[in-house]
């Protein structure tokens, strides 16, 4: 990484960072808020048929606190229920 001199943080303004622990591409990912946890199982609602679900337990890997990998249960063509 290349310092600029010309660049520089003044008194009292702030700045904002992530920091990237791990990564993970073409990954298939859900939203973490339809996720359901019971009994150390995780689990997701799957459309069976029109408006029609069914619980399954799926597997879940990493996670960006907002959306989190599916590693097994789940094909991205089936429809999660939104919670």
């Amino acid at each position: 990484m290349k310092l600029r001199k010309d660049l520089f943080l003044r008194s009292n303004y702030s700045a904002n960072a992530d920091i990237v622990l791990d990564r993970k591409e073409n990954a298939l990912a859900i939203n973490e808020g339809d996720l359901i946890i019971e009994d150390n199982a995780t689990f997701v609602e799957v459309e069976s048929a029109p408006q029609t679900f069914v619980k399954r337990e799926i597997k879940t890997g990493l996670s960006d606190g907002i959306n989190i990998d599916v590693i097994s249960g789940l094909r991205p063509d089936e429809k999660v229920k939104r919670r």
